[in-house]
């Protein structure tokens, strides 16, 4: 009967959850779980979170003291030289809301992604991954991601254009965001997410491979 249920978990297009709508309402479930997303931006030598991650940290380890999120997904692989990052970001990060008080069986790591789009489709299967482990088929699941402003532009654009999915997002403030890195963002990376919205393109795809054969470097 779980077994069941479980294959037939499906994405709803343009409705903005994902859900089981032959269970809903059932004594597996029926409720509405809201997860808190916090990616990884980098990681500084050796496996520290950088000014950026930890700023997205402390906004959600704030966000998470409400008392309103089930979960926090934890995103980010390896993606630097070994010199720099020899951990998943995700599990440095994971590590960091262990230490302040956040419940170990309510953080889900997701470690193999290396930019936005595998933030979000790896991301979204650790969370149906987790919520089957628990025997829980709610009526919905709800994403708040927590990142810089620019960033959850692009976690909103990939959402919705990608999976069709609504989300809501907690600006995190960038204070030293310099010219280059801000033309970077708002002329390059927000267009092309506009572009390419399931990360399949050339530019996607070399992006990863870079950032992968980097990882296997000093």
């Amino acid at each position: 009967m779980i077994k069941d249920q479980q294959k037939r978990w499906t994405i709803l297009i343009k409705d903005g959850t994902l859900r089981g709508p032959e269970y809903s309402g059932s004594n597996l479930g029926g409720q509405v779980v809201k997860v808190l997303l916090c990616p990884a931006e980098l990681l500084t030598p050796m496996d520290q979170l950088s000014s950026n991650t930890r700023r997205r940290c402390e906004a959600a380890l704030a966000l998470w003291q409400t008392g309103e999120y089930e979960l926090m997904l934890l995103t980010g692989g390896r993606f630097l030289p070994q010199s720099v990052q020899t951990q998943p970001a995700a599990e440095v990060m994971a590590e960091w809301f262990k230490r302040r008080g956040v419940a170990v069986d309510q953080i889900v790591v997701e470690h193999g992604s290396v930019d936005t789009y595998e933030n979000i489709r790896l991301g979204m299967q650790r969370i149906n991954s987790a919520l089957t482990a628990r025997h829980i088929f709610p009526i919905s699941v709800e994403f708040t991601v927590c990142t810089q402003y620019q960033h959850c532009l692009r976690f909103l654009i990939t959402f919705w254009l990608a999976h069709g999915i609504h989300i809501k997002t907690h600006a995190v403030r960038q204070p030293e965001m310099s010219w280059k890195d801000w033309c970077v963002e708002w002329l390059v990376l927000i267009p092309y997410h506009l572009y390419d919205w399931n990360g399949t393109g050339w530019v996607a795809e070399t992006n990863r491979k870079k950032r992968h054969a980097a990882s296997e470097t000093y």
